[in-house]
């Protein structure tokens, strides 16, 4: 079916972002021997792929906007919270593999897992063009998780 072709193919294109991305930020951070963009680059490429995952889809669903919504607030809010901590002190996790490339590497590619698992079922959502669903109310079931959302947020 072209549908599932095309979902597959966009949930690939973000599945190389995310690993794209965190290489790079490794052979950077490699190069310098720090750690300070390992957690910022983590917070960057959830954005970044949510934003790239809304735009390709076709047409959005209040459900995409949500979804996508909640999924940029989440990662901005957690990466202020690392930015800030990784500016007043040196993260201690680091302190003897970032002179170890290979090592290093090792982390790097543990967080680009990280991100996909975490961020696989936005990108599933936001790669679905159902249209007929954007004037279906929201289910309880919806709310209740948009609840649960807001709630884990204010901690």
């Amino acid at each position: 079916h072209q549908t599932d072709q095309t979902q597959m193919i966009s949930v690939m294109q973000h599945l190389a972002l995310i690993w794209g991305i965190q290489v790079v930020g490794w052979a950077i951070s490699s190069a310098l021997q720090t750690e300070k963009f390992y957690d910022v680059t983590a917070a960057c490429t959830y954005i970044l792929v949510t934003v790239v995952a809304l735009q390709s889809v076709e047409a959005t669903s209040w459900r995409h906007q949500v979804i996508a919504g909640a999924e940029l607030l989440w990662a901005l809010r957690l990466g202020l919270f690392l930015f800030s901590r990784v500016l007043s002190h040196e993260d201690v996790r680091f302190r003897k593999v970032k002179v170890r490339p290979m090592l290093f590497l090792v982390y790097w590619l543990m967080q680009a897992l990280w991100i996909t698992l975490t961020n696989l079922p936005v990108m599933l959502v936001l790669s679905t063009v159902r249209v007929t669903t954007a004037t279906v109310p929201a289910s309880p079931f919806e709310l209740f998780a948009l609840l649960l959302f807001c709630c884990r947020s204010c901690f």
